[in-house]
C-alpha cells in the first residue's frame, strides 16, 4: 500500500537545484503573497526581481520598464541566469526558457470585475501610474471599454498563455480562445500552482504543500485604499469588464475548481483553520503543521 505523503515527509522544493517562477499579475495580490515568499527562501540564495527599476528610472510605472528588465535578464550568460533560485515579477509566462536547469510556477489570479475596479482605482490614485491621467479623465466604464491598455485586454491569461514574448503588446492583438486554452493548461500542469486571491488563506496552504514551506507571515502590501465595492456598480459597468475579460473569466473558473479539487487532496492538517490547527496542538501536544 502506497503511503500518502505527510508535512513531514512530502518533497521540499530544492532552491539549489531548481528555479522557482512568481508570476506577479498587476492588482492580484502579488506583494502580500511576495512577503511571505521572502520567508521561505533560503538567504544565501539569490533572486532576480524583473519590478526593480533601478537602472531604468525614467521608466517608473511605464510597461516598458518590464520589457527592459526582461531584456537584461536574457541578454546574461546562461550560468548566470541559472544562479537566480527565485525569479519574479511582473512578466509573462515562458521565461523558464532561458533558464537551463528545472523550473516551477507560481502566481495567483483574481476575479476579474474585482481585479478591473482595482487597476481603474490605483491608477486614478498613483501620479506615477502610466494609466492615471485617463483613468482621472474617464468613467470606469469609458475605462473597461477602451483601448488605453493591454492590461484591460484579458491581462491574466494574456500573462499565462506563453504567446506574448515581452510584456507590453499591442492592443490590437487581442487575447483568443487559443490563448485561453493555453493558460488554462499552465494553471493545470502539476508541477505549478496557481492560487486564488478571493482564497488566499486556500492558496497558502496549497503553497505550503506542493513547495514544502513552513507557514510564513500574512501581511497586505500595496493595498487600494477606500474604492467603491463591486457590488455599488452598475450593470452596464459589470457587462463591460465580463464582456472585455470574457477569456479571464474561463480562466479563473479553472483555477478555482483546480485549487479547490487539490485542496481536496491534501493531508488533513493542511485543510485545516489557523485557530483549529492550534487548538488541537494545544489538546494532543502534537505539531500540527
Amino acid at each position: 500500500m502506497t503511503r500518502r505523503k505527510t508535512a513531514s515527509n512530502m518533497n521540499k522544493f530544492n532552491f539549489a537545484e531548481s528555479a522557482l517562477i512568481f508570476i506577479h499579475i498587476p492588482k492580484c495580490g502579488g506583494n502580500s503573497f511576495l512577503a511571505y515568499m521572502e520567508s521561505q527562501i533560503p538567504k544565501n540564495m539569490l533572486a532576480f526581481d524583473l519590478n526593480d527599476h533601478s537602472r531604468t528610472p525614467e521608466l517608473n510605472g511605464q510597461p516598458e520598464k518590464y520589457d527592459a528588465r526582461l531584456s537584461e535578464f536574457k541578454s546574461m550568460p546562461l550560468e548566470e541566469r541559472n544562479k537566480y533560485a527565485f525569479v519574479y515579477g511582473h512578466m509573462p509566462q515562458g521565461i523558464h526558457k532561458h533558464i537551463s536547469r528545472p523550473c516551477q510556477y507560481v502566481t495567483i489570479i483574481r476575479e476579474p470585475v474585482n481585479r478591473m475596479v482595482s487597476l481603474y482605482w490605483f491608477a486614478r490614485s498613483v501620479p506615477n501610474h502610466y494609466l492615471h491621467s485617463f483613468a482621472q479623465q474617464h468613467s470606469l466604464l469609458e475605462f473597461a471599454q477602451s483601448d488605453a491598455s493591454f492590461e484591460l485586454d484579458n491581462q491574466q491569461t494574456r500573462l499565462l498563455c506563453n504567446r506574448y514574448d515581452c510584456y507590453s503588446s499591442d492592443i490590437n492583438d487581442r487575447v483568443n480562445q487559443d490563448d485561453a486554452d493555453r493558460a488554462i493548461a499552465h494553471v493545470m500542469n502539476p508541477r505549478n500552482v496557481t492560487g486564488i486571491l478571493e482564497e488566499y488563506q486556500k492558496t497558502l496552504r496549497l503553497v505550503r504543500h506542493h513547495f514544502g514551506f513552513q507557514v510564513g507571515p500574512t501581511v497586505r502590501r500595496n493595498v487600494t485604499r477606500s474604492h467603491p465595492s463591486i457590488q455599488g456598480l452598475i450593470p452596464d459597468e459589470i457587462d463591460a469588464i465580463k464582456e472585455r475579460n470574457r477569456f479571464d473569466i474561463q480562466l479563473y473558473e479553472a483555477a478555482r475548481l483546480e485549487l479547490h479539487r487539490r485542496l481536496d487532496g491534501l493531508p488533513r492538517q493542511f485543510c485545516l483553520p489557523k485557530f483549529l490547527r492550534r487548538f488541537l496542538k494545544g489538546r494532543s501536544g502534537n505539531r500540527v503543521s
